[in-house]
């Protein structure tokens, strides 16, 4: 042997230098895992979003049920007049804004609100009983017939229904 043996030595012969195509086995688990985890919460998602909309959106029937238990509520109520047509008036109000849409009914008052009542199931409040139910709870004036206000506020309340939507 001679001192400069590294002459003697083959060329050099690196390997080639590792590809990214195709991955380990284990990064091919790592991507199911991660698809299986983005299909589960879309999913779930999904099912928040359609259980929140059911639960904004109550049925016209469970609308129309809790109106009359409120106004069967607000009968059973010793209070004064005005006190009791105030709260006619509030009932009948939430009833038509969950049922028709703030658009439509949130900027009635007055006379625009007695016939928006009365074109939509509530023929009895466009005439004095809505004039009376009205003066009670916002005049404060006592002496409205107790009996045509519920009754009319009942009718209205059976009767709407929003063909719109």
């Amino acid at each position: 042997m001679t001192g400069d043996w590294t002459t003697q030595l083959a060329a050099d012969h690196a390997p080639p230098p590792v590809g990214w195509w195709p991955p380990a086995p284990g990064w091919w688990g790592v991507a199911a895992v991660c698809l299986l985890l983005i299909i589960v919460w879309s999913f779930a998602r999904y099912r928040l979003e359609s259980s929140r909309s059911r639960l904004r959106r109550p049925s016209p029937r469970s609308l129309r049920q809790a109106a009359l238990l409120e106004i069967e509520r607000i009968e059973r109520s010793p209070a004064e007049d005005p006190i009791i047509a105030q709260e006619i008036e509030t009932a009948l109000r939430r009833y038509a804004v969950a049922l028709f849409g703030p658009e439509r009914v949130a900027r009635l008052t007055g006379a625009s609100w007695l016939q928006f009542l009365g074109q939509n199931g509530g023929a009895l409040l466009a005439g004095d009983t809505g004039r009376t139910l009205l003066e009670a709870a916002f005049a404060r004036r006592a002496g409205g017939d107790r009996a045509s206000w519920f009754r009319a506020s009942r009718q209205f309340v059976e009767l709407a229904r929003n063909e719109s939507g």
